[in-house]
């Protein structure tokens, strides 16, 4: 039993009254009981455990947490039966995407690998010293991943858990998801549902956009090579009036990554010219070639820095090396997709790209029934067909455009940032403005879009201002006022006193 699950067992769950001004301690009902079964064991009773924690102030955040979580279950309901209830679907659809989200988040730390590769059972042994049990038929040995290479990210394959389940085996982690996610997830939620219910005019003022794009970097190398790439992309995939596939941006980074690369990428990369024959190789990949090769057999010939680097400073071969760094570039994400909100929101973007982003007249533009694909011909100027200033249509998709462009150029929603030395490529898939979230508007998302749209929207901008500690906090002060807790131990009574003056200080207590 872990740690949490020791103080649960214990817990005084806040409903028994204070007494006077006299010091009321709740102990454990099995306070002299043994915690193991061992009758020699020094301070083997629950009784000394629980004094550790409730000194330590351990106990006081974990019976937070723990009233916390029992006022979401009250208002979700239990896991268990959110699971079997098919009028849920919504919401276990929803706790499914946060359990595959966080467990993405703690196996790709890079903490259970070697060289980039991911080893399941040493993930499995940091569940195991949580004090979890590995959810494995008795008198099995589990059957770990190992060796496992994590791809460059997408927010689809995180949240539908496709990464997730090919690193490692979800079952066996069981317990360890219910104990320690599932309580987690559920403090999350109702911190949105504040949000969506007592603050949901902030909404519509964050100004969130759902984007998807891509910057890649010219090369000191080959200064020319990623603006061919994007251009060929463009003409191929975005402008065409039959495009040759998809306008997928992780595609063209996988291309100009150029590592095991596919007959479309390889396409690409040909008309672009930055894959001649069995000659140049223009990609991130042939700039690490390009060092690997000046490593000699010959001490006297090879670049002594150059092989110090692909060889770890002797520690492995330079094959090893380059196979390293490989896989380093293969796990390197080039695109950046999901919901963002105007403040602290992609602020890697340039200031210039950004502030165009963010702009409400891309919010407006988005929903234009005029705004349809663009026809494009021989006579393009520039101005003939394109039907807004912040935003091109193109094949179904909308691209962000600057605020100047050079006359007639098609590829005006490429952008350059100079200081950066980078080309950004930037779809936009949704952008919020107040009007489209408002309850009432004729012209919300439900009206412009489908019923039920704007609810989902609503649930994105939520999810990103819950993490925030001032959504956290007001929703703490509300959800205790609203369960009116009474209390059985004095250390707890104060520290919620300290922690939420305003609820727990009153003028009996100032008086004692």
């Amino acid at each position: 039993m872990s740690n949490k699950n020791l103080v649960k067992s214990m817990l005084i769950g806040a409903t028994v009254f204070l007494v006077g001004c006299s010091e009321i301690v709740a102990l454990p009902s099995n306070n002299s009981s043994a915690l193991m079964n061992v009758t020699d064991l020094e301070k083997n009773i629950y009784e000394v455990v629980y004094e550790g924690l409730r000194n330590s102030g351990t106990l006081n955040n974990q019976v937070l947490d723990d009233v916390l979580y029992t006022i979401a279950k009250d208002k979700f309901g239990d896991y268990e039966t959110v699971l079997t209830d098919v009028s849920k679907e919504d919401l276990k659809d929803k706790i499914q995407i946060r359990i595959n989200e966080k467990l993405y988040g703690l196996i790709s730390t890079g903490s259970y690998e070697t060289r980039n590769r991911f080893f399941e059972e040493r993930f499995a042994n940091y569940v195991e010293r949580q004090l979890y049990r590995l959810n494995v038929t008795e008198g099995q040995e589990p059957e770990f991943n190992e060796d496992y290479l994590f791809p460059a990210p997408s927010v689809r394959a995180i949240e539908d858990g496709s990464i997730v389940n090919e690193a490692i085996n979800v079952e066996y982690y069981t317990d360890f998801i219910k104990g320690e996610l599932v309580p987690a997830i559920y403090r999350e939620l109702l911190v949105e549902e504040y949000v969506l219910n007592e603050d949901y005019s902030s909404l519509g003022r964050t100004y969130a956009r759902k984007v998807n794009y891509i910057a890649l970097r010219v090369s000191d190398n080959y200064p020319e090579a990623v603006k061919y790439l994007m251009d060929t992309f463009i003409d191929q995939y975005i402008l065409a009036d039959t495009p040759v596939g998809e306008a997928d941006l992780e595609m063209l980074a996988r291309a100009y990554k150029g590592v095991d690369l596919n007959d479309e990428e390889i396409d690409l990369l040909v008309d672009a010219g930055l894959l001649v024959g069995e000659g140049a190789n223009k990609t991130l990949r042939g700039e690490l070639q390009d060092e690997y090769a000046k490593i000699n057999i010959d001490p006297l010939l090879t670049d002594k820095a150059v092989e110090s680097d692909f060889t770890g400073n002797g520690q492995y071969t330079p094959e090893k090396g380059l196979a390293i760094k490989e896989d380093t570039l293969s796990k390197r994400d080039l695109t950046t997709d999901g919901w963002y909100i105007k403040n602290g929101g992609l602020t890697s973007l340039p200031t210039a790209i950004r502030d165009r982003l963010f702009n409400i007249g891309v919010a407006n533009a988005l929903d234009r029934d005029s705004l349809l694909d663009e026809i494009l011909d021989e006579t393009f100027t520039g101005t003939s067909t394109q039907t807004n200033t912040f935003v091109r249509r193109l094949n179904g998709r909308y691209y962000l455009i600057p605020q100047t462009s050079q006359q007639g150029d098609e590829r005006n929603f490429l952008w350059y940032d100079a200081g950066s030395k980078s080309y950004y490529l930037i779809e936009i898939e949704e952008a919020v403005n107040t009007t489209k979230m408002s309850q009432t508007s004729t012209a919300n998302y439900d009206e412009i879009r489908e019923e039920g749209f704007r609810e989902l929207v609503a649930s994105e901008i939520a999810k990103i201002l819950a993490t925030r500690e001032g959504s956290k906090n007001s929703s703490t002060l509300h959800w205790l006022e609203e369960a009116a807790l009474t209390f059985h131990d004095q250390a707890i009574f104060d520290f919620f006193k300290e922690q939420f003056p305003d609820l727990y200080n009153t003028d009996e207590d100032n008086a004692e």
